[in-house]
Parts: C-alpha cells; sequence; structure tokens
C-alpha cells in the first residue's frame, strides 16, 4: 500500500432523494477516506499489553467449535463459520510479529512471550513463534541472547 491509496466507496443505497444525492456524491469522490492512521500512543502500557497477550496465547482453549450459524438476510441465507481457536493464535502470532518489526520496544516485551509459547504442542503454533523469533532477532540484534544460545524445542 501506497501512503495516498484509498479504497473506493463501496455502493450506497438510492432509494430516496437523499439517498441518491449522497450516491451521487460518493461516485464523484470515487474514493474512501483511506488507510486510518497510527496512533501516537499505544492503548495500554507494554507490560498490561503483554499480559493481555498472554492471556489469549495460553488462555484461550482449543476447544469444541460451536455449531454453525446462519444468517437471512432479504431471503438470502448466509451461513457463518467459526474462526478456529488455531488458527486465531496463529493469526494473533503474526500480528505480533508484524507489530514487533515495526517497534523496537514492542518487540522487546513481546519476544519472552514468543519464547515461552514455542513450547506449544501444537506444530504450526510453534512453526509460527519460530518464524516470529527469527524475523525479530534478524530485526533487532540486540535482543539476542547474549551468550549465543538458541532455544531447544522439546518434542
Amino acid at each position: 500500500m501506497t501512503a495516498d491509496w484509498k479504497p473506493t466507496v463501496p455502493p450506497q443505497s438510492t432509494v430516496g432523494a437523499t439517498a441518491k444525492k449522497a450516491a451521487a456524491a460518493a461516485v464523484a469522490d470515487g474514493r474512501g477516506p483511506g488507510v486510518p492512521h497510527r496512533p501516537e500512543q499505544l492503548p495500554s502500557s507494554h507490560q498490561g499489553l503483554t499480559e493481555f497477550l498472554r492471556r489469549i496465547l495460553f488462555e484461550i482453549p482449543p476447544g469444541r467449535q460451536e455449531a454453525k450459524k446462519e444468517e437471512e438476510t432479504e431471503g438470502i441465507t448466509i451461513r457463518l463459520k467459526p474462526l478456529p481457536h488455531r488458527r486465531a493464535k496463529l493469526s494473533l502470532v503474526e500480528v505480533m510479529r508484524d507489530v514487533a518489526l515495526e517497534d523496537a520496544a514492542f518487540a522487546e516485551g513481546v519476544l519472552p512471550l514468543l519464547l515461552e509459547f514455542m513450547t506449544s504442542r501444537g506444530q504450526s503454533e510453534r512453526d509460527a513463534c519460530l518464524v516470529a523469533v527469527t524475523r525479530i532477532r534478524k530485526a533487532y540484534p540486540a535482543l539476542r541472547q547474549p551468550d549465543g544460545a538458541e532455544v531447544t524445542q522439546g518434542k
């Protein structure tokens, strides 16, 4: 994405005079508000974020999936599938990795958590954490372990 990229405006309802004018104005502009700006501060302290991320990674059980839900909109039935817990955790690890690559202070706080979660029994979770730790350590050599010892994974 470039800094000036702006998404297209989704189609609007054209029922009524006011809606027709708003839709015509949106088509004339042809662009949306763009990418939201990054906030100046984090929503919480680094310790609070680390505790929140730890809770999500370690306390969400790989439990049974809920039954598929169905929504009916204007005679169309839409089946909603729940997001598997494993996929949610993998996505969280990827987001943590991406944010840590942009912010050194966040990387310093989240690296021990990723190292701890690397001992997970799930192979895909271990692999995602290994990739995240490797990329963070490559981006910030100061965060490498001082004695050069690497984390070994037990099976």
